[in-house]
């Protein structure tokens, strides 16, 4: 089945999104001292959300913890609500990091774009999609679904094509199934309890907010020849990293230090995220069950942040590390194997082993005597 570039992650020029990128204030302070020792460089990731989210976990509480003052850099951290926005900011070297996300650079790159950046870290692998039903529902298969209501987080977006794949692999045209747009978040957990809907394609994280707002759920079997597509990554303009590559690989340095940190303690991972951002924490909500909140939310992303089958303490177990195999999956996807000749343009591993020679042992009993604030 031939699927269409997501409408909302089809590449918007550059003059249309002018007044988004000048809207955006630039975090980057002014150089800070690393404890008397010589200043820091400034480095700012732009993250494809509108607000601070703890999605970003392993990303930013390496500024609470001093693994970016290791590296000699002061991080700070951009809120650019868009995928595209991100892209202009990493072109016009406003942000020298940025999240890099597979499906919208593959679009690009289909339509005849150059990318401006390349992705040298992947902060978390494929695949993030699911579909949940009801606990009680009386479905065990995705075949079962035909005449069915299906909940997706909105229309011409990748979550509607991946939810067309899981359908048609397992035997259901797409056309025999109602998509019923429920948006992001718990509003879909609750269409599903209230039987607005009899499944839904979810994210993990959106599964982990379900289960932090009490709603139950059960997945159905995953198609067997699924291919797992929907990465995430860390991308800089080559330019960058061929000319401060210490930078480049001190910034995943610092993300694979907090990576580790909080595989090794989520609760510690989770305080520091709120000592980072306190509003967080929310009103008439103590401090422990925030914690334990972003715990449950995260937990279903963290097991994401290596690939299948490695593990965080054994050093031979590279982090961030990226396969071909996988961007080749995400051209087929996008049928844009035709338009895209070489799935290498999109990643490079040649920072990898530099940005894991650490010692994971201390980094895990950092986390491990790490006292949570009461």
């Amino acid at each position: 089945m031939k699927k269409t570039a997501p409408c909302h992650q089809r590449w918007i020029p550059f003059v249309l999104l002018a007044s988004v990128v000048t809207a955006l204030a630039w975090a980057g302070a002014s150089p800070a001292l690393a404890q008397g020792s010589k200043p820091l460089t400034p480095m700012q990731f732009a993250a494809a959300t509108p607000n601070p989210n703890p999605l970003f976990i392993n990303i930013e509480i390496g500024k609470v913890l001093g693994f970016y003052a290791e590296e000699g850099i002061d991080a700070s951290f951009l809120y650019a609500t868009a995928n595209a926005a991100v892209t202009i900011l990493i072109d016009q070297g406003k942000s020298q990091v940025g999240v890099g996300t597979s499906n919208f650079q593959v679009s690009y790159a289909a339509q005849g774009h150059k990318l401006p950046g390349i992705n040298f870290y992947e902060y978390a692998a494929p695949l993030k999609w699911d579909i949940a039903t009801a606990p009680d529902a009386p479905y065990s298969s995705i075949a079962q679904l035909k005449g069915k209501n299906l909940g997706i987080v909105g229309r011409g977006t990748a979550d509607e094509n991946v939810a067309k794949s899981f359908l048609e692999l397992s035997g259901v045209k797409a056309s025999d199934v109602n998509f019923i747009v429920v948006g992001q978040g718990s509003p879909g957990g609750v269409a599903l309890k209230q039987g607005q809907i009899d499944a839904m394609l979810a994210w993990y994280t959106t599964l982990g907010q379900w289960e932090v707002a009490g709603i139950g759920y059960k997945l159905l079997p995953r198609p067997k020849n699924l291919k797992p597509v929907g990465g995430f990554f860390i991308q800089a303009k080559p330019e960058f990293i061929r000319d401060h590559r210490a930078l480049a690989v001190g910034f995943g340095r610092a993300v694979a230090k907090a990576t580790v940190f909080a595989l090794a303690n989520p609760r510690a991972a989770a305080d520091a995220y709120l000592k980072l951002h306190p509003i967080a924490a929310g009103q008439g909500k103590s401090r422990a069950d925030t914690i334990d909140s972003i715990v449950k939310i995260v937990a279903k992303r963290a097991v994401h942040w290596l690939h299948e089958g490695k593990d965080y303490t054994n050093p031979k177990d590279l982090l961030g590390e990226m396969y071909l195999q996988e961007w080749k999956n995400e051209l087929e996807f996008a049928d844009a194997v035709d338009k895209v000749k070489d799935p290498q343009i999109f990643f490079t591993n040649e920072l990898i082993k530099e940005i894991n020679d650490f010692d994971r042992q201390a980094v895990i009993a950092k986390a491990k005597a790490y006292k949570i604030q009461p």
